[in-house]
């Protein structure tokens, strides 16, 4: 497990040694005060690489784009050494900046259609059945399986985990998967996943190689969750296993048409190097 190496890039400005046809983030969306970690579990590497939004047509936009496919992998979390380890669910969170403020307005949308998928830590629960695509107001969360994430991040000095602001290293209170809500809404948000692979620096082999990836695309009704041009607000997500997870947040929407060029030019851009 390696850090992740941040920098802030000036569109036009600073160029990267990339492949010719490798995936910059895309500058309509702006991601500028957004995180982005990548975590090993069971020898599986589960990466977010990049997350943001746009506004068009009355619409929230988002795009997601990392490793963990629609349908999971084999990892390990605090629980079992080879757990089914599956993507999380697209959460938003109304009137803040913090993914974790415990006293915001939060709705989701389903990445994958799913009920209860982790019988390891709750497995006693019944989760009513959510439909990938379709919008969940006052989301009830899961949290991370991965209880000391917090806590090995910190021990080993890797600074850009966020804290949960749960005070317990101990327990990861990331949000996870929906698994409870008070309205379920169709047919005013959308998810769709393209396989897109990922160019990542080998330092063994002194070159990059192409992972296996997935962009994860969407929109929501700006008004079936509540959001105006004034409105704070941020989106976050993370795996199952909550040891990797991002957020992208923003004070206010910029007027349809005004602000976009301007939000294009800074780009927050994250890689990571590793050893394979």
């Amino acid at each position: 497990m390696n850090k992740l190496l941040p920098a802030i890039l000036i569109a036009s400005v600073m160029a990267i040694a990339l492949p010719a046809n490798a995936h910059v983030f895309t500058h309509d969306y702006y991601s500028s005060g957004g995180w982005s970690y990548g975590d090993s579990a069971g020898g599986n590497v589960f990466e977010i690489w990049e997350i943001g939004a746009k506004i068009e047509n009355g619409k929230l936009m988002f795009s997601i784009w990392q490793n963990l496919p629609e349908t999971g992998a084999i990892g390990t979390d605090s629980y079992e050494e080879s757990a089914q380890i599956d993507p999380g669910d697209l959460w938003i969170t109304i009137g803040t900046k913090n993914p974790f403020d415990p006293n915001a307005t939060r709705h989701a949308i389903a990445l994958t259609t799913h009920d209860n998928i982790v019988l390891q830590k709750y497995p006693n629960e019944t989760w009513p059945t959510v439909t990938k695509g379709n919008l969940y107001l006052d989301a009830e969360h899961a949290t991370g399986t991965y209880e000391t994430y917090q806590k090995f991040m910190n021990d080993n000095g890797y600074w850009y985990t966020p804290d949960d602001l749960d005070g317990d290293d101990e327990k990861n209170s990331y949000m996870t998967l929906i698994k409870g809500f008070s309205q379920e809404i169709s047919g005013q948000s959308a998810v769709t996943w393209t396989f897109e692979p990922y160019w990542d620096w080998s330092e063994q082999l002194n070159d990059w190689y192409l992972v296996d990836a997935w962009r994860i695309t969407g929109w929501v009704e700006l008004s079936a969750v509540g959001i105006t041009p004034d409105t704070t607000f941020n989106i976050f997500i993370s795996s199952e296993c909550g040891n990797d997870g991002a957020v992208w947040e923003h004070d206010a929407i910029p007027e349809p048409g005004i602000g976009l060029a301007a939000l294009s030019a800074l780009t927050l851009f994250v890689r990571k190097r590793r050893r394979i």
